[in-house]
């Protein structure tokens, strides 16, 4: 281990709780050399760094949103694979992380649950999450406006908060984690969050992300984040034009679906530029999640239809099975053992037990043909 790292997460095991409650912080500040040390032993091993200039504003080769959706999401929806990501090579980071800022277990849990959306759907850009992050999963989305917003959103075009990758630029500290922090320690943490963020995008491959956030930008309050955030950005002006921006990463093509924060929505009181904001959203999320829609509830179609067959063949088979059952105890139906004087075994007993399982199969069938 770098005896950089080594020394500042020596003094991150000897952080002091804050007198507010919360995330603590390290116990004395850190120096201008100590943050530059970090900073560049934080860099990723040679076989991980990325080319030079990999990162560049591609302003003119922005897509208009009609033709990308035309273009690259339609095509590639029939090819996709109804599966999860794997989040194994990523949650030790994240742990990692969190026992450095001592971030709750709950916040950690909630973080890779918003994550672990479908394989391959476009994902979600947030900000930062909000302090409701430590709460249990329902009522931490029942608590954050931005949450509730986009539950109600993905539902109106057929998906759910499971299977959409909902992302921070930021994740894991709130506002008022950061503020908590001097300036030396916030730019160490805020480097390390967004490095959680291009590595999630880097191990799983991400190609599509609609932005939903415009602060990595040009804000001086996250002074320090990685310089690839900025570049997943967002702007009122470009999502009112549909845009998406391309760049790369690892010679992957890196599509920026331009949005912006609901919180210009919820936030906006003035009726007639809520509506208009709501609208420009609300179409943006409807032409690149509605195909993705119409291909899980096609895939769910094919799957209860493969689950009824095999339902189906395993009802007719133990049906068959109890009808020959019921064959052999007729053959037997007038017929008795006799063991000693004390023990007859009568095969219309056993016969009356087979009727009345067919009887309850039967309603079974019953309740199959009418589904």
């Amino acid at each position: 281990m770098p005896s950089s790292i080594r020394a500042t997460e020596e003094k991150a095991s000897r952080r002091s709780p804050d007198k507010h409650g919360g995330a603590a912080r390290p116990s004395s500040k850190v120096s201008i050399d100590e943050l530059s040390s970090a900073l560049n032993s934080l860099a990723l091993p040679d076989d991980e760094q990325e080319p030079v200039n990999q990162f560049h504003k591609f302003l003119h080769k922005n897509a208009d949103l009609v033709d990308f959706v035309a273009n690259v999401i339609d095509p590639s929806v029939s090819n996709q694979q109804a599966a999860h990501i794997d989040l194994d090579a990523y949650v030790p980071h994240v742990q990692r992380f969190c026992a450095r800022w001592q971030v709750s277990k709950r916040a950690e849990q909630n973080h890779l649950k918003l994550a672990n959306g479908l394989r391959n759907i476009p994902c979600i850009l947030l900000q930062n999450p909000t302090r409701t992050h430590d709460m249990a999963f329902d009522d931490m989305v029942e608590n954050t406006a931005t949450l509730r917003y986009l539950q109600d959103s993905l539902d109106d075009n057929g998906l759910s908060l499971d299977d959409v990758i909902i992302l921070d630029a930021i994740p894991l500290l709130t506002d008022r984690d950061l503020y908590r922090l001097s300036t030396d320690e916030r730019r160490i943490a805020l480097f390390e969050a967004s490095e959680l963020t291009r590595r999630f995008i880097r191990i799983n491959k991400v190609s599509v992300i609609v932005s939903l956030q415009c602060a990595t930008q040009n804000n001086a309050k996250y002074d320090g984040i990685s310089s690839f955030l900025r570049e997943l950005g967002s702007s009122t002006k470009w999502a009112r034009m549909e845009t998406v921006m391309k760049t790369s990463i690892d010679g992957r093509a890196l599509y920026v679906v331009q949005g912006f924060h609901p919180g210009h929505i919820i936030r906006t009181y003035k009726p007639d530029l809520r509506i208009k904001r709501e609208r420009i959203l609300q179409n943006i999320l409807e032409q690149v999640y509605s195909p993705y829609a119409e291909w899980i509830s096609e895939m769910a179609r094919e799957e209860f239809s493969k689950s009824r067959k095999r339902l189906d063949c395993s009802a007719n088979k133990f049906l068959n099975d109890l009808e020959r059952a019921l064959a052999a105890m007729q053959k037997l139906e007038a017929l008795q053992t006799t063991v000693s004087p004390d023990i007859v075994i009568k095969g219309k007993d056993t016969r009356k037990q087979v009727l009345r399982v067919m009887k309850l199969m039967d309603n079974a069938r019953s309740i199959l043909e009418a589904n």
